[in-house]
C-alpha cells in the first residue's frame, strides 16, 4: 500500500472513532428503534407509529388543540390539565394541523428525535473537547454512543431528548470566552417552555460557569429567560385549567406523603446508580478536577435532589435510567471521560464499554443490557418479521386478559393510558389503565371508566 493510501485509512479509522462514528452508530439504532419498538405491523404492512405511552397523552392534547377543542384530552372532556410539557404538546399539534393520518401523527415526532439525538451527541463532543481534549470529547460521545440510556429516550416522543440536548447548547455557550446573554436566555426559555423544571438544569449549569468566573453575570439571562416563560406558563395555566400547577404533577408529588415520596426517591435514585455504576463510579472520580466539578458537581446535583424530591419512578426500566436523571448524563460522560483518557488503548476501550455495559440484573451475563434491548431488533431484522412482544421490554407489560374477566360482546378498550385512546374514537365507556384492570381483577370485580 503507498503512503497516500495508508494515510486514506488512517484518516478513515479516525473518522470512524470520532463523534462522526459514534453518531452514525447511535442513529442507526435509534432508527431500528423506530420500526420496530415505534411501529405497530400487521401482515408484513405498517399499521401505525407509537411513541411512549406518556407522550402519546400529549399528542391527545394536541390533536383535541387542532380540532378547536382546546388543550383537553379528548373534545368534550373538562380542562384539565393531564400534560406537564405545554411547549412539547404545542410542537406536536404543528404537525398535527398538517392534517396527517392518526396512524402515522406520531412519525414526525419520532424524526425529531433522531435529530435530537445527533445534535445531543455531537454537543457532548464539542463539550469533552472544550473542557479537555479532542480524545476526550471522543471517548464521551463514543460512552454515550453506547449507552442504553440515549437510545430510548431520544426515541421515546417525550420532550425529554430534546431538554438535554438544549442543556448541552447552554453549557457550550457558557463556556464561550465571553457567552451571549441573548442567546443563554434564549435557550433557557425555550427548554423552560417545552417543560417547565428544565430550568433548574440550566441554572445548575449557570451556577457552575458563575463560581468559576467569580461573577453572578452568567446567571442574569438563564434566570431572565426561565422565570419568564415560567411566570408566562403559570398565568396561562390558572386563567385556563384554574390551577396553578398541573393535575399529573398534583397527583404524583404534592398529593403523595413526602416521607414516602423521598424514600421511594432515594431507592429510585441508588437502583439506577447501581444500574450505571462504572459511569458513575468514573464520573466522580473526573470531579476532583476543579474546572470539571464546577461544570459537573450543580448539574448533577440538581438531578439527584430533583429525582428524589419528585419521588423517582423505581420501576423505570433499568437499561434506561429515568428522565430526571438523564438530564446528568451529559456531564457524567464528559467526567467519565476525563479519568478514562489516563489508560492506554485498551484501558480506553474497556472505559467506554463498562460504561454502556453498566452492571445488569444479571451482573455475569456479559451484554444482557445491550441484548435487552438489541435483541427484539435484531430478530427483526434477521428473521423478518414483527412480534408485538417486541415492544413491551419499552413501553410495559403485555397487556392483561381482560377477555377472563368481561362478559361477551362488551366493548372495551384496554391498554396503555396514553395510547389506545389515541387511536379510539369512542371515549366514554372505555378502560384505559392496566392497573386499574389488574386491580379490579384481584378484586374479583370489574369496573369501568366513564
Amino acid at each position: 500500500m503507498t503512503v497516500e493510501g495508508r494515510e486514506t485509512v488512517r484518516k478513515a479509522i479516525r473518522l470512524f472513532f470520532g463523534p462522526v462514528g459514534a453518531i452514525g452508530l447511535a442513529e442507526l439504532i435509534g432508527i431500528s428503534f423506530l420500526f420496530t419498538y415505534h411501529a405497530e405491523w400487521e401482515g408484513g404492512a405498517l399499521r401505525r407509529f407509537l411513541l411512549m405511552d406518556d407522550a402519546m397523552i400529549s399528542m391527545s392534547y394536541a390533536r383535541s388543540l387542532v380540532e378547536g377543542c382546546g388543550l383537553v384530552w379528548y373534545c368534550g372532556a373538562e380542562r384539565v390539565e393531564g400534560i406537564t410539557n405545554l411547549g412539547w404538546t404545542l410542537y406536536m399539534a404543528l404537525w398535527q394541523a398538517l392534517e396527517i393520518a392518526p396512524e402515522y401523527a406520531a412519525f414526525p415526532i419520532l424524526l425529531t428525535g433522531l435529530l435530537t439525538l445527533g445534535l445531543h451527541l455531537w454537543g457532548i463532543y464539542l463539550l469533552g473537547v472544550r473542557f479537555f481534549s479532542v480524545t476526550v470529547g471522543r471517548l464521551a460521545v463514543w460512552a454515550m454512543a453506547l449507552l442504553p440510556t440515549v437510545w430510548v429516550w431520544h426515541s421515546a416522543g417525550l420532550e425529554t431528548g430534546a431538554l438535554a440536548t438544549l442543556l448541552v447548547r447552554i453549557g457550550l455557550e457558557l463556556e464561550r470566552t465571553v457567552p451571549r446573554p441573548f442567546v443563554l436566555g434564549l435557550l433557557s426559555g425555550l427548554g423552560t417552555f417545552l417543560r417547565m423544571d428544565f430550568f433548574i438544569w440550566a441554572l445548575g449549569a449557570a451556577t457552575g460557569k458563575a463560581l468559576s468566573a467569580r461573577s453572578c453575570r452568567p446567571l442574569f439571562p438563564v434566570v431572565l429567560g426561565g422565570i419568564g416563560l415560567g411566570v408566562g406558563i403559570l398565568l396561562f395555566r390558572k386563567s385556563y385549567y384554574g390551577d396553578w400547577w398541573p393535575n399529573t404533577y398534583c397527583l404524583k408529588v404534592t398529593d403523595i406523603p413526602s416521607l414516602h415520596r423521598w424514600v421511594n426517591g432515594i431507592l429510585s435514585t441508588c437502583f439506577h446508580i447501581i444500574y450505571n455504576l462504572p459511569l458513575w463510579i468514573l464520573a466522580i472520580g473526573g470531579l476532583w478536577r476543579r474546572r470539571a466539578f464546577l461544570f459537573g458537581g450543580p448539574i448533577l446535583g440538581v438531578s439527584l435532589l430533583y429525582n428524589i424530591y419528585v419521588g423517582g419512578d423505581i420501576e423505570e426500566m433499568p437499561f434506561s435510567s429515568n428522565r430526571f436523571l438523564f438530564m446528568s448524563s451529559t456531564s457524567l460522560v464528559v467526567l467519565a471521560g476525563s479519568i478514562v483518557d489516563r489508560g492506554g488503548v485498551i484501558c480506553r476501550l474497556m472505559g467506554v464499554l463498562l460504561i454502556g455495559h453498566g452492571v445488569p440484573l444479571y451482573p455475569f451475563e456479559w451484554g444482557a443490557r445491550w441484548r435487552a434491548l438489541l435483541g427484539p431488533v435484531g430478530a427483526y431484522i434477521w428473521k423478518g418479521r414483527w412480534a408485538e412482544e417486541n415492544r413491551y421490554p419499552i413501553l410495559g407489560v403485555r397487556p392483561f386478559p381482560v377477555e377472563r374477566y368481561l362478559s361477551p360482546g362488551q366493548k372495551v378498550a384496554v391498554g396503555f393510558g396514553g395510547t389506545y385512546p389515541f387511536f379510539t374514537d369512542n371515549i366514554a365507556g372505555s378502560i384505559f389503565l392496566e392497573n386499574q384492570m389488574q386491580k379490579s381483577a384481584r378484586q374479583g370485580t370489574c369496573s369501568t371508566v366513564g
